[in-house]
């Protein structure tokens, strides 16, 4: 098995590492863990994104110049070449934006995402309007009531829904694996 675990934005893997080692537990439990980096966004002061371009403090779901998910798709079918990944296996967990990505990557990678984990973050609306699923993909979420970035309630500015609610998010995944 391979879990993906994808660091906050304009961060990076050493900086998810740092919050989120889980080294020990992939040698214990015998999966192989991998972090990998957002590619530069170049319009955008360099930051470190994953599928978004920000303006000021909000997000616009629009895919960067690059495709992040095109980028793991290639990586996930190049680690099972490399290192023979069980492809009935494949886990993706994310923090922040890299928690966005990873509703994202469970939507639009489905065909190859067994399951995710998000943590401080509910679904881009782009990404809860696209969602296809075509397994049971098990979810969790962890997300605070009290959190001022990723609001529980969603987030909508001058009339544009950017994040669903939590209740939101964790429904389309319940309607998706027919609970």
């Amino acid at each position: 098995p391979i879990l993906l675990n994808f660091h906050g934005g304009d961060g990076t893997a050493n900086d998810q590492l740092a919050v989120a080692d889980m080294r020990d537990l992939a040698d214990s439990e015998n999966f192989i863990l991998v972090y990998p980096n957002a590619y530069p966004e170049p319009d955008s002061n360099q930051e470190t994104n994953w599928q978004v371009v920000t303006s000021g403090d909000l997000p616009f779901t629009e895919p960067n110049p690059h495709s992040d998910i095109l980028f793991i798709d290639e990586l996930i079918d190049h680690l099972h070449l490399q290192v023979n990944v069980d492809l009935n296996r494949v886990y993706a967990l994310g923090y922040s934006n890299g928690g966005g990505f990873t509703f994202d990557l469970g939507c639009r990678l489905n065909n190859k995402i067994t399951g995710i984990g998000v943590v401080a973050r509910t679904m881009y609306a782009e990404t809860y309007n696209n969602c296809i699923v075509n397994h049971p993909t098990p979810v969790v979420t962890i997300l605070g009531t009290e959190d001022y970035i990723s609001n529980y309630d969603g987030v909508t500015y001058e009339g544009t829904l950017y994040y669903q609610s939590s209740n939101t998010t964790n429904d389309v995944w319940i309607e998706n694996n027919n609970l």
